[in-house]
């Protein structure tokens, strides 16, 4: 052990390790290794203390952000329909919805698509957002682009050159 050991595994109970624990890694942003060092304990012991603490309730995890209903639905929806890719946007008043749904969609395609991929798309307001928010990404990845919609260039204005 070193001199940063503040005590052997025997010296707490392990309601105490659990606690420890979770201060160092949640509040002081130390590793699961350091912690380890620290404590006298193995890296392995400090993971299984974490679930431990996790399923017995002495640490709940609680996130404060206006996504965190998002985050549940995704989740919730994921596992009912087996996707693999998802976003739950959050509400905002006034705000225009194809446009936000657009903007998610381009970020989500992003991460997605792949060079010389093909990309058959509908028709609709978000999906035009969409387009337009990804035409330089779909250029430069050069990105196919198809139509399910049939003869639509007259709505695609300024999309023509994809």
């Amino acid at each position: 052990m070193s001199d940063n050991t503040l005590v052997s595994d025997y010296g707490m109970c392990e309601e105490e390790q659990v606690a420890r624990i979770a201060w160092f890694y949640y509040h002081d942003g130390l590793t699961q290794s350091e912690i380890s060092e620290r404590l006298g304990l193995t890296r392995l012991k400090v993971s299984r203390l974490l679930e431990k603490g996790h399923q017995s309730g002495i640490i709940r995890v609680q996130i404060n952000s206006r996504f965190e209903g998002c985050l549940e639905y995704e989740n919730a929806l994921r596992n009912h329909f087996a996707l693999q890719n998802i976003r739950v946007l959050p509400a905002l008043p006034d705000a225009d919805i194809g446009l936000r749904l657009g903007i998610g969609a381009a970020h989500m395609l992003m991460e997605s698509l792949r060079p010389q991929q093909l990309l058959a798309v509908g028709f609709g307001e978000a999906t035009m957002t969409t387009l337009k928010r990804l035409s330089g990404f779909i250029s430069a990845q050069q990105i196919r682009l198809v139509t399910l919609s049939g003869g639509v260039g007259p709505y695609m204005t300024g999309i023509g050159q994809l």
